[in-house]
């Protein structure tokens, strides 16, 4: 979005996030996950294992989703990661970016990591 005015910027951002939301409508899930807890705290729920284990589950699940949401969106706005380009080539700098710190994982996933267990000079050499 080179050139454009930040007040421009942040207005699409927020039309983006609205698409989104749309389509996942987090507020619906807080929501339902806030009557899951409020159920979850019934000392009574227990009396039946395979409603609370519904319950458990689903609760779980959904905290599970919102707290994917939000780290997946403040990985985007930390490296700047938006906006990706639809149909590619050509890249934009913000794909560039992207498969940059794929790249950097990826390369990590194979390096030897020492770590010191115990006393002294007794490192364990792991993969990882």
């Amino acid at each position: 979005m080179a050139g454009l005015d930040p007040a421009d910027e942040i207005a699409a951002l927020k039309s983006t996030l609205a698409s989104i939301e749309a389509v996942l409508d987090p507020a619906a899930m807080r929501t339902e996950a806030e009557g899951l807890r409020e159920q979850a705290a019934d000392p009574d729920l227990w009396a039946d294992p395979d409603r609370a284990q519904k319950v458990m589950r689903r609760q779980s699940y959904l905290e599970a989703e919102l707290t994917l949401y939000a780290v997946e969106i403040n990985v985007v706005r930390t490296y700047r990661l938006w906006p990706r380009s639809i149909a590619a080539p050509p890249y934009n700098e913000q794909d560039r970016r992207a498969f940059e710190l794929y790249a950097q994982a990826q390369q990590r996933k194979g390096m030897d990591v020492v770590v010191e267990v115990g006393g002294e000079g007794d490192g364990e050499k792991t993969s990882g």
